[in-house]
C-alpha cells in the first residue's frame, strides 16, 4: 500500500479559500496539482497530496494508513469533498499525513518556513465531473475542506475533470516524503516488470507498461479508498508515438490514434492505473540512446480532457 503514498506529483501553488455552500475559515493553502497554477484539477479516483498550514501541529513524523481500506480520518484530521452536483459532502479517504516545511525542499513557488501538513488522499469516484472543454462556470463546482477535531480549518476549490492524466516518474516517489532528484525518469517497464532504460531499451512490437494516476472513472465497479478487486478497464484513451532525440510528449494523440492494449486500475492497489502500449515498428534512422541521447521516443497518452506521457529509449 505504501507504494501509492509516495507517487503524487506536487507543484507548489498558493490557493485561497472558496465556497460551495461551505463556511470554511479563510486560510492560505499550499497545495498540489498537475497543471493549473491557481486551481487543482482532479478526476474521480485521483491520488493527490495537498499541503495545509495550521493543522496536525502535534505530529512529529509521518502517519500512514494501515489495513487494506483507507480511513476517512488520520491523527484527528479529515478531508471532505463538497460539490454543487451529486452527493455532498463526501468523505475523502486518506493515505498518509506528514509534517512538511516548504523551504526544506526548495520546491515551491512561494517559499515559507511555516510548518505544513502534507495530506495524501484519494478523490472519491463519486466526484461529479464537467464535460470536456467545459469550465467551472455553469458546470459542476467542488471544494475540498480540511478539518481537525471536527473544526473546519481550511478549504479550497478544485476543478472536476473527467480525467487528469499523470504518468508517474521517479521524482514522484520522493514527494512529499523525500528528495526531488534529477532527471525525473518515467515509471515505464517491460512486460517482466524491469525498467525501460538506455541500458535496457524497448524494441519494436514490444508491449510496455506505463503507470499513472488520474485516468478517471473505470467501466466497472470500484469503491473509493479500497483496492481494485480486479483489473478494471478504462475506456476512451489514445496513444501517440513520436520518434526523435529527447522529444517531449507535447502533442495530444489525435482522434483515430491507436488505443492502448489495456488501460485500467491495477488489481490490489488503490487509485493506481496501468497503461499497456505496443511499440510500433521503429524507423531505421532513429538514433540510439547513447551519450547525450537520453531518449528517442516520446509516448503520449490522451483522454477526453487531458494527456501526459513519457520519454523512453528504444533499440533502433
Amino acid at each position: 500500500m505504501t507504494v501509492l503514498l509516495r507517487r503524487a506529483l506536487i507543484i507548489g501553488v498558493v490557493l485561497s479559500a472558496a465556497g460551495v455552500g461551505v463556511a470554511a475559515e479563510p486560510s492560505p493553502v499550499v497545495g498540489g496539482g498537475y497543471v493549473s497554477p491557481t486551481h487543482l484539477k482532479v478526476a474521480p479516483g485521483q491520488v493527490v497530496t495537498v499541503f495545509v498550514p495550521g493543522v496536525a501541529t502535534g505530529i512529529e513524523g509521518p502517519i500512514h494508513a494501515s489495513g487494506p481500506t483507507l480511513p476517512n480520518e488520520l491523527a484527528g484530521i479529515a478531508v471532505t469533498l463538497h460539490q454543487s452536483r451529486g452527493t455532498s459532502p463526501l468523505p475523502v479517504p486518506m493515505f498518509a499525513i506528514e509534517p512538511w516545511e516548504t523551504c526544506s525542499a526548495g520546491l515551491f513557488l512561494a517559499c515559507t518556513s511555516e510548518r505544513l501538513a502534507a495530506i495524501t488522499v484519494q478523490i472519491p469516484f463519486e466526484l461529479s465531473t464537467n464535460d470536456p472543454g467545459g469550465t467551472v462556470i455553469g458546470g459542476s463546482e467542488a471544494m475540498l475542506v480540511v478539518s481537525e477535531a471536527g473544526v473546519e480549518s481550511a478549504g479550497f476549490r478544485v476543478i472536476p475533470a473527467i480525467d487528469q492524466i499523470h504518468v508517474l516518474n521517479s521524482c514522484d516517489t520522493a514527494i512529499p516524503f523525500g528528495y526531488l532528484g534529477s532527471p525525473c525518469e518515467p515509471v515505464v517497464t517491460h512486460g517482466d516488470g524491469s525498467r525501460v532504460s538506455p541500458s535496457s531499451p524497448a524494441r519494436g512490437n514490444e508491449v510496455l507498461v506505463l503507470y499513472a494516476f488520474g485516468l478517471g472513472r473505470p467501466v466497472g465497479d470500484v469503491s473509493t479508498g479500497s483496492p481494485a478487486p480486479a483489473p478494471i478497464a478504462i475506456e476512451g484513451l489514445r496513444v501517440r508515438f513520436d520518434f526523435g532525440v529527447s522529444l517531449e510528449p507535447s502533442v495530444p494523440p489525435p482522434d483515430g490514434a491507436p488505443t492502448p492494449e489495456y488501460a485500467g486500475l491495477v488489481q490490489g492497489l488503490i487509485g493506481l492505473y496501468q497503461i499497456n502500449v505496443r511499440i510500433p515498428e521503429i524507423p531505421i534512422d532513429t538514433p540510439p540512446c547513447t551519450g547525450a541521447v537520453a531518449s528517442n521516443l516520446a509516448i503520449s497518452v490522451g483522454g477526453p480532457w487531458s494527456f501526459d506521457g513519457a520519454r523512453v529509449c528504444v533499440e533502433p
